[in-house]
């Protein structure tokens, strides 16, 4: 058992060990799931999983099954990115593919990427290619203009060891990446906030140097944060204005 594998890499282990138990009964091939490998493999590169093991194996077969082209929603969105489908590489998935798939759920619907990754219609596959392009070139502006701002507010800060920042203005979908920014530039954990339009701030947060973020966040007075959640180097938080 491979105790790194990402979300996806564990649906694909379930839709294996269904089928190898019922798979007779719902009359589905032997190896007909591989053709779902594409998925695990996007997913496992995207969420940056260490590729050892069996993450190795899906991220290596999962090229395999998406350089056939079989979903038309990614090769759309491959060929409106001037990437050859035939010639996938890992950092096709990570810095081409991910990002624009990653950006529906950052900037609007989290089910237009669903859409795109299920269709079979290539009138639908180009219109929501070129829609998730467009909403990741927006997200693109909106990291550098909020960048732009945190440079502004921490110049005129005292240095201390950690750094809490942040705008009821900033988009809720968007703060882990300008955590990650703020943390390679400053080398410091960072909280990062925004409001998420019903009244309650909500934030991520990344580390730096071995600080563990969930011992950090309980060890905050009692009520400090409505809720909380993470791994020593990510997590999320929720906070009143009170």
């Amino acid at each position: 058992p491979d105790k790194m594998l990402c979300g996806a890499g564990v649906a694909f282990k379930l839709v294996q060990a269904l089928i190898k138990k019922y798979g007779e009964y719902w009359k589905i091939n032997n190896g007909w799931e591989k053709w779902l490998l594409d998925m695990a493999g996007v997913a496992t590169l995207s969420d940056q999983v260490p590729l050892l093991d069996e993450n190795r194996v899906l991220a290596y077969y999962g090229l395999k099954v998406l350089r056939t082209g079989r979903r038309v929603g990614l090769s759309e969105l491959f060929k409106k990115s001037g990437v050859d489908i035939t010639k996938l590489g890992e950092e096709d998935i990570t810095f081409t593919l991910a990002p624009r798939i990653n950006a529906a759920s950052r900037m609007e619907d989290p089910m237009k990427a669903y859409e795109l990754l299920a269709t079979t219609n290539l009138v639908d596959a180009r219109t929501l290619s070129d829609h998730l392009t467009k909403i990741n070139d927006e997200r693109k502006i909106m990291v550098a203009h909020i960048m732009k701002e945190v440079k502004s507010i921490l110049k005129k800060r005292e240095e201390k060891d950690l750094i809490v920042i942040g705008n009821p203005a900033w988009r809720i979908g968007i703060l882990g990446l300008i955590a990650s920014k703020i943390t390679e530039e400053y080398k410091k954990p960072v909280f990062v906030w925004g409001e998420d339009g019903n009244g309650t701030i909500r934030g991520s947060c990344r580390s730096w140097g071995g600080i563990n973020l969930v011992e950090l966040m309980t060890a905050l007075p009692e009520n400090s944060l409505l809720e909380f959640g993470g791994h020593k180097s990510a997590g999320g938080f929720s906070v009143s204005y009170e």
